[in-house]
């Protein structure tokens, strides 16, 4: 497949396929996706006010964080994605099923994993996540409504597929990190190495990084050097795109500009 065949429009996105390509079980990727996450949320203080940014049509990252906070947003640049994310909020037909991920998610917790645990779980889930907003981070106010700045945000594979270059990743960071408070916490995934990911036999841009992009963008935005936490995980799959997953948490100390 050559470059010619890389693509940004995302009219050719298909959320039910997506989650089919990444979520549809769960393998040492998201096992180490899962175990990231609940490593990040089980020390934040139970009120925290929670943002998943880009958070596409996966609801992994909410059903790990409903666990700890008390209430999450949910953002999206498609609305396609959010309505793939009502559905299964409404408990409606034709939903993915996510239960396999509540049951892991729980397992990690040290939690019950019988059916009524994974039903209370996904009750709180629904309970948690109070709102359905769109965003772009493009925007230097990336959220289309303005609120309180967040105490923990978190964006999983998601700024390296919206920017088409490193000099817009940095400005997207910057948007993106604008929404969190100072002493707020940053939980966010990337995918490493990468030039393209792949859904089905169609493939969308990403931007390459690797570690040291991270590390150096959020110490110019105003995160603690000493709170930055970067661990890498490689693709457990031979025909993924990129070389790994890289989970980064921080600590953010001081707004910029």
């Amino acid at each position: 497949m050559s470059s010619d065949d890389v693509t940004q429009d995302y009219a050719a996105f298909d959320p039910h396929a997506y989650l089919l390509e990444y979520y549809a079980d769960i393998g040492p990727e998201n096992q180490a996706l899962l175990r990231f996450l609940v490593r990040a949320f089980r020390d934040l203080p139970a009120e925290s006010l929670t943002l998943d940014f880009g958070g596409g049509p996966a609801l992994y990252a909410s059903i790990v964080a409903s666990g700890w906070v008390r209430e999450i947003h949910f953002a999206d640049y498609f609305e396609t994605n959010l309505r793939e994310v009502a559905r299964w909020l409404d408990g409606g037909a034709g939903a993915f099923d996510w239960s396999d991920f509540v049951r892991a998610t729980l397992e990690l917790e040290g939690r019950d994993t019988s059916p009524h645990g994974i039903a209370a779980r996904q009750a709180q889930v629904r309970a948690r996540v109070t709102k359905l907003v769109h965003c772009d981070a493009k925007q230097a106010c990336p959220l289309d409504e303005k609120g309180p700045l967040y105490d923990v945000l978190m964006s999983n594979f998601c700024v390296e597929a919206a920017a088409s270059s490193l000099a817009e990743w940095w400005d997207c960071m910057a948007n993106l990190t604008s929404l969190l408070k100072p002493g707020g916490r940053l939980v966010l995934s990337a995918i490493k190495g990468a030039e393209s990911y792949g859904i089905g036999d169609r493939r969308f841009l990403a931007v390459r990084l690797e570690e040291a992009d991270l590390t150096t963008a959020l110490m110019g935005l105003g995160f603690d050097p000493d709170t930055i936490a970067i661990e890498t995980v490689p693709a457990d799959r031979p025909d993924r795109q990129y070389e790994a997953l890289m989970f980064v948490t921080a600590t953010k100390l001081r707004e910029i500009g």
